[in-house]
């Protein structure tokens, strides 16, 4: 494998994707494309530094391992000719790393944080140049981390390189589910090994204020070892970076069977308000500087509407088709018991509202006016918007054409990220749990304590497996969790949301919610995907609701 690689590299050809319509790339084409577009990331490992990058030269050579039967890469001082002789003389420089993709013209790379590590140790980047095949020493730029769910999977390096090819980073999102793509990268390099398809992806994850990326698994064949290579569109846009393998565990001679692979996609923006910061555009003297400069750890964005009871509204993009992309603008928060208060003392004063039962009144030890309302049903939840509409009209706070009401089943999914994966013919119950392994807080499993409220460890009950305390035996008060990238807040646990449809056309008389409560101790139950269909007549502790605002509708 490792003459027919060098053979691409020479030939420098290129592959030209016109023309490949889904179809598997195969031979020295596909060779090409990989070889052109990824460079390896070697970490040293039993050496002393320094190491000269001239002295060094990179050795093909297979794994004697019968688990991983694929060609590994090594570094060895020129001149010596086998490893065993390296070894003995303490200058094995050995690569234990993975691929990285070039995204800039001035030597800018991206990896995943699981190749350079945790500690700061040599790294070295070897690929395809103006000048050729050349070895470089590489820094570490920003790395995230690997394991948590504090900051992604990626890590930014930086070398005095200038790639023959770069990456444009034009695409801010992802080709639809099973759309062709081309993975480059270690195992990349084979023909028959470059040519997939993407299995499923989740929405957008926003961690610290700034940091977005998304998740997505694809199920081109690759060996394992591509952590960090390249996946590509079509166009041979950059779609995101290898990061994770799942199988079966079979390893038939250097195919591996059953195989998916989990890439992260950065976004755009951030990833180049990394590269400017690194390159000098912006001072910054300290990594918390660093930090708030790029936007890691950035304030909640202004929101779009304040309303008179102080209520913050966010506008969150719907996208159902091309003719019908519009925004609709959220409730930072699920309706807390200081605003459905204000309701309740004035809904008879104020138009002639019906004054809704005192049931809303029993609460649990502890909780505040900034607690979430529970014992609310659907037509409660909805007096309450028809209520505010009402009075905010009259004080002109919104227009005539503008009203408050619950979100649609549809429009709650886009909120949490997964509308765009969502059937819109179909009902909430035909829609439940459709889309898997996408959470509020994101992909990973199992949940962090900054991920919602959902009952753990402070119940002493059952608990979701793996789930670490929260802090709050029932409803936490509104905002006591990280915001997501549209500013919103507990969109999964506290309390299930009223949503406006009913569960089936079928069942009238049953409603969808939504987001999961503190009650909620099954795993399945923590999808974004899940409903839960409640009789609208019903008032339960872990049932709330959050408003929408919705702009130039027709009086009622």
């Amino acid at each position: 494998m490792g003459e027919v690689f060098l053979r691409a590299i020479a030939d420098e050809k290129r592959a030209s994707l016109k023309g490949w319509e889904g179809e598997r790339i195969v031979g020295e084409e596909a060779i090409s494309f990989a070889a052109n577009r990824s460079f390896f990331v070697i970490g040293l490992t039993g050496y002393k530094l320094p190491i000269d990058p001239e002295d060094v030269e990179v050795v093909f050579s297979p794994n004697a391992s019968k688990r991983f039967p694929y060609t590994r890469v090594t570094l060895r001082r020129r001149g010596e000719e086998n490893e065993a002789e390296a070894d003995r003389e303490t200058s094995s420089v050995s690569g234990n790393g993975g691929s990285a993709v070039p995204i800039s013209a001035d030597g800018y790379f991206l990896t995943n944080a699981h190749v350079v590590g945790e500690e700061g140790g040599p790294f070295y980047l070897w690929g395809l140049t103006e000048h050729g095949m050349r070895l470089a020493h590489a820094r570490v730029a920003w790395r995230g981390a690997h394991g948590n769910n504090d900051l992604p999977d990626l890590a930014l390096l930086h070398a005095d390189l200038n790639p023959l090819a770069h990456f444009r980073l034009e695409r801010a999102e992802l080709p639809p589910v099973e759309a062709p793509v081309i993975v480059a990268g270690y195992g990349g390099m084979s023909p028959n090994q470059a040519g997939g398809k993407i299995l499923k992806h989740g929405g957008w994850r926003d961690w610290n204020g700034g940091v977005r990326w998304r998740a997505f698994l694809h199920d081109a064949p690759l060996h394992p070892g591509d952590s960090g290579g390249l996946v590509a569109g079509l166009d041979g846009g950059l779609v995101g970076i290898n990061a994770e393998v799942h199988h079966d565990g079979r390893w038939p001679g250097n195919i591996l069977e059953n195989y998916r692979a989990r890439a992260l996609h950065p976004d755009r923006d951030w990833l180049l308000a990394l590269i400017a910061i690194d390159r000098g555009e912006q001072q910054v003297g300290c990594f918390a500087e660093f930090s708030q400069a790029c936007g890691l750890f950035s304030e909640t964005p202004a929101p779009e509407h304040v309303n008179s009871l102080g209520m913050a509204f966010f506008p969150v993009p719907l996208s159902f088709n091309e003719d019908e992309a519009r925004t609709l603008l959220f409730s930072q928060h699920e309706t807390c018991l200081r605003d459905y208060a204000t309701f309740a003392e004035n809904a008879t004063s104020d138009g002639g509202h019906a004054e809704p039962s005192a049931k809303w009144k029993t609460t649990f030890e502890g909780y505040t006016d900034d607690h979430p309302v529970g014992f609310v049903t659907w037509h409660e939840a909805r007096a309450f918007c028809e209520w505010l509409t009402s009075r905010e009209r009259e004080l002109g706070l919104i227009g005539p054409d503008d009203r408050y009401r619950l979100p649609s089943d549809l429009e709650w999914s886009f909120a949490i990220g997964i509308g765009h994966l969502e059937a819109p013919d179909q009902s909430p119950k035909e829609r439940r749990l459709k889309v898997r392994d996408h959470y509020p807080w994101g992909t990973e499993w199992p949940p962090t304590q900054l991920s919602g409220n959902y009952r753990g460890p402070e119940t002493e009950a059952e608990t979701v497996a793996g789930t670490p305390p929260d802090g709050h035996v029932r409803a936490a008060p509104v905002g006591s969790f990280p915001l997501t990238h549209w500013g919103l807040s507990d969109l999964g646990g506290n309390v299930w949301e009223w949503c406006e449809d009913a569960w089936h056309p079928d069942e009238s008389d049953v409603k969808s919610a939504r987001g999961a409560a503190f009650s909620t101790e099954n795993r399945l139950n923590l999808h974004s995907s899940i409903r839960r269909p409640v009789p609208l007549d019903a008032a339960n502790a872990d049932v709330g609701f959050r408003v929408v605002l919705e702009r130039g509708v027709q009086r009622d």
